[in-house]
């Protein structure tokens, strides 16, 4: 069943693991439908569905509909991207290479960019005064 107009507000939320998220749906009459959806940072494929389950069943209004995620602290685990880390090492030999710099790359020049920059000559005519 479509609904033709609508005014009113929905919460839903919940726990997985050390997640915890909640959706918010506000909607106010309006001529067509006009939907926002406010997603966090990441999440941007979640709107196609969340659009189109809104054109299923409401006909028109002005519908608002919120995703919040909040992550407890301490439980994050970092994990390595070894197939990125490889290639970002391949990159920047293959660029050290094409500009005859004769450092080796490593993880700190990567991380800070500085395997590529060389001295202008006016920083190495200060440091020399040093």
């Amino acid at each position: 069943m479509t609904l033709k107009s609508m005014t009113g507000f929905a919460r839903a939320d919940g726990v997985h693991g050390n997640i915890s998220w909640f959706w918010e749906v506000r909607s106010v009459n309006g001529r067509s439908l006009d939907v926002r959806l406010r997603l966090p940072s990441g999440l941007e494929r979640l709107e196609a569905g969340a659009r189109s389950l809104c054109q299923e069943k409401l006909a028109r209004g002005n519908c608002t509909i919120s995703l919040g995620i909040k992550r407890e602290a301490g439980q994050t685990e970092i994990k390595l991207n070894e197939a990125a880390l490889e290639q970002a090492f391949a990159v920047a030999e293959r660029a050290r290479a094409l500009t005859e710099l004769r450092r080796r790359v490593s993880i700190r020049c990567l991380a800070c960019g500085v395997w590529w920059r060389r001295r202008s000559p006016r920083r190495a005519r200060r440091s020399k005064r040093r």
